[in-house]
């Protein structure tokens, strides 16, 4: 299997590189993968870093998260720039699409997403964005989709109904894409009782989405939330988990 990540960060080296070491130590022998980094500065500092992580690492930097920002209301805008700049540098048929602050915790994962793949799905996703005023789409904190269908189609928002990424979903659904989403905690808490540790003693409020596979009540696939701007010092709720606990998880997963 050939796959192809895309990954948008914002001036977070350790988030993105914990997300790639993950992919490095569950995936099968038999997967290729390539990894397309787009950094959403000007800021090159870990570029090196980055890319002595895997011999097919493409990192790239684009401006659009300094001009489209929080502080202006519009980082959805700039995230959605950054996808689609990314995109062009894709170079398998597959591609996984995902937020830095995640984390492959399963050689599950793979498994799962080949059975999905074999099965006819067009797009896979880990948890559905539970949005009220938009559409329900797939979340882009996760998910494998035909690298055809983010060429046929674009990456950027158009609020409040469409937000980064949701009109791959939007193409899917007019397209009768077949579409599969595994059980997850962020659409149902009540699924943090039958998961497996550590991710269990994690509870249902944590604030880390956990992707559960089809197969097993294992963990397969986490992803932190505001891991950006946990790691900014910008964004703080109590209960949810913090940079340092995230870090944490990280290495007993890495270990």
């Amino acid at each position: 299997m050939n796959l192809s990540i895309l990954c948008v960060t914002f001036n977070d080296a350790i988030l993105v590189s914990n997300l790639v070491k993950s992919f490095q130590k569950f995936k099968p022998i038999n997967w290729n993968i390539q990894y397309v980094i787009v950094e959403n500065t000007m800021n090159d500092n870990h570029k090196e870093l980055v890319c002595n992580l895997d011999p097919d690492v493409t990192f790239i930097n684009v401006p659009f998260g300094e001009k489209y920002n929080v502080q202006k209301g519009q980082s959805s805008l700039g995230h959605g720039m950054a996808y689609d700049a990314g995109k062009k540098f894709i170079k398998y048929d597959w591609t996984f699409v995902c937020h830095s602050d995640c984390l492959v915790t399963s050689s599950l994962f793979f498994k799962e997403m080949l059975e999905k793949v074999i099965t006819g799905n067009d797009l896979i996703g880990v948890c559905y964005d539970s949005h009220p005023d938009r559409i329900k789409a797939i979340h882009c904190s996760g998910f494998m989709v035909k690298t055809e269908i983010l060429n046929n189609t674009t990456m950027l928002p158009e609020l409040p109904k469409y937000d980064t990424t949701d009109k791959v979903t939007k193409y899917c659904r007019q397209n009768n894409k077949k579409i599969f989403v595994f059980r997850n905690t962020y659409n149902d808490r009540n699924l943090t009782s039958t998961i497996n540790e550590p991710f269990k003693s994690l509870g249902p409020d944590c604030g880390v989405d956990r992707c559960i596979a089809d197969s097993a009540n294992e963990i397969i696939f986490i992803h932190q939330g505001r891991g950006t701007s946990k790691l900014m010092k910008n964004y703080f709720k109590p209960g949810k988990i913090n940079t340092e606990e995230w870090l944490k998880l990280c290495n007993i997963i890495l270990v």
